[in-house]
């Protein structure tokens, strides 16, 4: 019984530190994003430095992705092996998913006129 409470407690423990990091960082993102806006004049030049900058911060997302990859590859190795069967089916699917959306929010941040090409 002693078990399950400490595990419970323990559960419970990291659920408010990841949810405690999570708003942090939303909160100092919101911080940096009002900064530097009001540091370039207005969200219009923010938005055309963006633009200006596009290929480094490609760069920068595209060595952020092969390092969180990096990380999963590794600690998938780490994992015992899944048997063949629905669970197996699902993670398969979670991992083209996030590589999708990757591509999605790449496809997003591109400085194209989508409405001219549609």
């Amino acid at each position: 019984m002693d078990q399950q409470i400490t595990k419970k407690t323990g559960l419970l423990k990291g659920l408010v530190i990841g949810l405690a990091l999570t708003l942090g960082l939303i909160l100092v993102s919101i911080v940096i994003s009002m900064i530097v806006i009001n540091h370039l004049g207005g969200l219009e030049q923010w938005l055309n430095w963006r633009e200006d900058n596009y290929l480094w911060l490609l760069v920068w997302r595209i060595c952020l992705y092969l390092i969180l990859a990096t990380f999963w590859l590794k600690l998938k190795a780490r994992m015992p092996p899944l048997e063949p069967g629905p669970t197996k089916s699902r993670m398969l699917r979670i991992e083209l998913l996030v590589a999708l959306l990757a591509v999605v929010i790449e496809l997003v941040k591109a400085p194209v006129n989508w409405g001219a090409l549609l």
